[in-house]
């Protein structure tokens, strides 16, 4: 069975082509990532995105209360809060992945969205893996061993949007 996609493992002369075997990381690159890694991945997004979320609402809700506008304590308050804390999520992770294949922790560590083929990853694709991912996470027991009997590797949410992660540390 391959290691990776196909347009990732082979030559074809293409952009998407494994490095040279002299290049750095060229043993992995292209291979489908591992749990571990996407666990590690996943952390390093949560706590870079809850961060700035706290950071840029705490800025806001500063700014109102110097401004004389009154903050909202109250469950509705709290609501709102969780509602834009949602909507920082999936801009976070979509665009992200949307815009450059791979979120800030998955870069970190080496990994990148693409399609079951090993083309980059299309605004679609990429919205469609962000809306199943809180499934995704909530049934994470069964996710996690379908996720281990799969040679690509793909969770639920790769399954529904057609793409697999990949390590890429770049050229």
């Amino acid at each position: 069975l391959p290691a990776g996609p196909e347009a990732l493992a082979g030559d074809g002369g293409a952009a998407h082509a494994l490095p040279a075997p002299n290049d750095a990381g060229a043993d992995v690159t292209g291979h489908y990532a591992g749990g571990v890694t996407r666990l590690v991945a996943f952390v390093v997004d949560i706590a870079l995105a809850g961060g700035a979320f706290t950071i840029t609402s705490g800025a806001l809700s500063s700014a109102l209360r110097v401004l004389g506008v009154p903050i909202d304590g109250s469950a509705a308050g709290g609501v709102a809060l969780t509602a834009a804390l949602m909507l920082w999520l999936l801009t976070y992770w979509w665009a992200s992945t949307a815009v450059a294949g791979r979120t800030p922790g998955m870069a970190l560590v080496g990994l990148r969205v693409v399609t079951r083929s090993g083309t980059p990853v299309s605004g679609r694709r990429a919205l469609v893996r962000v809306l199943v991912l809180p499934v995704s996470v909530v049934f994470f027991i069964p996710v996690l061993i379908g996720f281990a009997f799969d040679r690509e590797r793909r969770a639920l949410h790769d399954i529904r949007a057609g793409t697999t992660v990949v390590f890429d540390w770049g050229d």
